[in-house]
């Protein structure tokens, strides 16, 4: 991606900013911001900033490889009054909820457990268990564990400090066991050790 396609996006993004009011969007707008968007292989969300009253959010869809590429979007934004933007998913205050549209699933978090194991080369590997999971296909059980991990620790602390995800029925070992809100302290400390 070149600087003047960002740069175009931004001058047209600023101009248009009116038209992505959530409770008033334009939806030719949207769809032309997705159209740009998805161009670059990337997604985005509109909603609620937490200093100003918008946001947008350009995500690499979890794609550590395109970190760097929504980084450098992001970092030639323009300032607006009512906006705030990020190169990734921001952890979410209601992240133990979530829905699975096409399965057509509510579910919740708050009484998953984990066990965060730490290898010799540093890597960081998480074992997770979430019960009220158990009747799902695997494809859907690693979607629903990907989507309440970025909703609690972001997308870029989820990709940069959690190298395996596994999701299991049982613990072997039952020492270590922890609940799923704590996590992100939990990675805090082991970043702050290493």
């Amino acid at each position: 991606m070149l600087d003047f396609q960002i740069t175009e996006f931004w001058n047209w993004f600023a101009k248009n900013s009116n038209g992505f009011d959530p409770s008033n969007f334009d939806k030719g707008l949207m769809k032309e911001l997705d159209h740009k968007i998805v161009n670059w292989e990337l997604s985005w969300e509109i909603g609620p900033g937490f200093t100003k009253e918008y946001s947008l959010t350009l995500s690499p869809n979890g794609n550590i490889n395109l970190l760097a590429q929504t980084n450098n979007i992001i970092d030639q934004a323009p300032m607006l009054d009512a906006w705030e933007f990020y190169s990734s998913k921001q952890p979410k205050q209601n992240w133990q909820r979530a829905k699975l549209i096409d399965k057509g699933l509510e579910f919740e978090a708050t009484d998953w457990t984990y066990i965060l194991l730490q290898y010799p080369d540093d890597k960081v590997e998480i074992l997770v268990k979430a019960d009220n999971l158990k009747s799902l296909d695997k494809n859907s059980k690693e979607i629903a564990v990907d989507l309440i991990l970025t909703n609690l620790l972001g997308e870029q602390i989820k990709m940069t400090q959690l190298d395996f995800i596994d999701i299991v029925n049982d613990f072997e070992n039952e020492n270590e066991i922890t609940e799923i809100q704590f996590l992100p302290k939990h990675l805090k400390e082991i970043k702050k050790g290493s």
